[in-house]
């Protein structure tokens, strides 16, 4: 009952994104069915995942990037 709201977020997600990607219901069925197992939930979870994991990344990365640049700058005063 406590992940009905994340469920229904998810689902939302899912719906949406299928229909901004293919914008046909058929190609919506046939992906949903062969891609996410005939639930829009697990479509809203991987995007929801694929974004989250993409500004980690960056934030990681920008986060050494500075950290290598100050190193630099401090061995080179």
């Amino acid at each position: 009952m406590e992940f009905l709201i994340f469920d229904f977020i998810f689902s939302g997600i899912g719906w949406l994104f299928l229909w901004v990607k293919f914008r046909n219901k058929k190609k919506i069925e046939i992906a949903l069915i062969n891609e996410y197992n005939g639930k829009y939930k697990l479509a809203g979870e991987a995007i929801m995942l694929n974004s989250v994991g993409i500004t980690l990344g960056i934030l990681i990365g920008g986060f050494l990037i500075v950290v290598l640049i100050r190193s630099v700058y401090d061995a080179c005063n």
